[in-house]
Order: C-alpha cells, then structure tokens, then sequence
C-alpha cells in the first residue's frame, strides 16, 4: 500500500506540472494569435497567459468554495468515539432508543468463573503479544527485513535524511 500511495504521489506531481507546462503553452498560443493581430508581443503575452491565470483562478476559485460548502456540511468532531467515551462513563445524552429486556443470565458461578479466567488468559496472550511487537528487537528485525526487501529506496530514503540532516545543521550553526 505504501508503495502504491508513492506512485499516487509522484504521479500527481509529474501531472500537475505537465498541467502547469500545458497552462503555460496554451497562454503563449493565444498571444501568438494576439500577434497576428498585429498587436504588440508584449502585451500579446501578457493577454494570453493572464487569461489563462484567470481561467484556472476561477475553476480553483469554485472548486475551493463547492469544497469549503461541503466540508461545513459534515462534522469534524469524532462521532463515535465521543459515543464510546460517552458509553464507558454512562454519560450519553441522546435519547435511548427502547430495548427489549435483557435476559437473565443462566450460567452458574462456575461456568461465569471458567469464562473470567479464559478472557484473562486470552487478554495476557494479546498484552504479550503487543508487548513483543513493541519491543526494540522486533521493531529492528522488521525494518532489516524491509530494507532488505526495497534496498535502492531505503537507500534514497538515508539519502534525504542525510541531506536534510545536514541542512538543518548548516542553518542552526550558520543562522
């Protein structure tokens, strides 16, 4: 999926700039019909390609306000986690809806015992699980294997980090 969401990116990067290339030739195709109009190449140019600056401030414009509308329309509040913290304290505000009455449990002390104890059992496997998974050594053991996997990009990605590193540095000891 990471791989796949890298290629979405790149993909939108290379097509915005083919789109801004493309905006740029289309405003110099109309001001070189602007020029046959004996019109002066200056403000040929500049007629062309402001209208279409304006053109693409437009559709911007409205698919920034059509977006804005419809975000004010959604709430950005958690919806359900609010409902579960409201749940966990016994604090819910709305309304219930009716339910049937619960039935009565029919187990014995024993068999309610037997369940606890599995439920225990199952939840200290689970914390042992993640307390492994969150351990430095598999944290460790995971990324060798994945940089085993991808060498050339880990490779980039070290890359950056070193360039970015030392820029940070430059501008902290310089500025």
């Amino acid at each position: 999926m990471g791989k796949d969401s890298v290629n979405v990116a790149i993909g939108g990067f290379v097509a915005y700039a083919g789109l801004i290339v493309f905006l740029g030739a289309l405003g110099m195709l109309i001001a070189f019909a602007l020029q046959q109009l004996n019109l002066d190449p200056f403000l040929s140019a500049f007629i062309g390609l402001g209208a279409i600056g304006f053109i693409v401030i437009a559709v911007g414009a409205i698919m920034l306000l059509g977006g804005l509308k419809a975000l004010k329309k959604e709430s950005i509040a958690p919806e359900r986690t609010i409902e579960t913290l409201q749940r966990v304290r016994g604090t819910r505000n709305h309304v219930a809806k009716p339910t049937a009455p619960k039935p009565k449990d029919e187990r014995s002390s024993e068999q309610i015992e037997a369940a606890v104890v599995q439920t225990e059992a199952r939840m200290a496997e689970t914390l042992e699980e993640l307390g492994d998974r969150l351990s430095m050594t598999h944290l460790r053991r995971q990324a060798k294997v994945e940089v085993q996997k991808h060498p050339y990009r880990w490779s980039l990605v070290a890359m950056g980090a070193g360039v970015c590193g030392s820029y940070i540095m430059k501008r902290k000891l310089v500025g």
